[in-house]
């Protein structure tokens, strides 16, 4: 197994929940990538897609990666795009990673009813901004060996088959 456990998958699929409960679990460090982005740039996730645009998020994003990465026994959240970029790809070869699946209308849901915000759903359709996304990304998410479904299950639920995973991976 990888030094440290990274959960990916499109925005609102339960990362940084299922990230916290499963590192308690192990009794390992929790990071959610979008918080360390945000003190790293002394900004918010929006003022950094604002001003800089999702290129320049990117850039916060994959420096933000592989200073996380360099530290052993994390669980690590991870935003719904750091797979984009290839260089992101090659430094979580060395890790174990795990995608959670949600369908694009679980997505904007759970979005909508959530305090965070979520800048690439701006604008006035939503739910076909999440549907285009999602299926320009869904290659990369199919890519990643062990997937999770999140759709109609309780958080306990996917931090539960989570942590078996894990398990399976780490041995007994």
């Amino acid at each position: 197994m990888g030094r440290n456990i990274v959960l990916t998958g499109f925005m609102a699929a339960g990362k940084s929940a299922v990230g916290r409960r499963v590192a308690e679990r192990l009794g390992w460090g929790f990071v959610d990538l979008d918080a360390e982005i945000e003190r790293a740039a002394g900004r918010s996730i929006p003022e950094i897609f604002s001003g800089e645009g999702e290129e320049g998020f990117r850039r916060w994003e994959a420096e933000a990666l592989a200073r996380v990465l360099g530290e052993d026994r994390r669980v690590i959240a991870t935003g719904g795009g750091v797979l984009l970029r290839k260089e992101n790809q090659r430094l979580l070869q060395e890790h174990l990673v795990i995608n959670l699946r949600v369908s694009a209308d679980e997505a904007v849901a759970r979005a909508a009813a959530s305090s965070t915000p979520r800048p690439l759903l701006g604008g006035p359709d939503p739910l076909g901004r999440a549907r285009e996304l999602l299926a320009r990304r869904a290659g990369l998410y199919d890519a990643v060996a062990i997937q999770v479904e999140t759709e109609g299950r309780s958080l306990p639920e996917v931090v539960e088959e989570v942590w078996q995973r894990v398990r399976q991976e780490m041995g007994p």
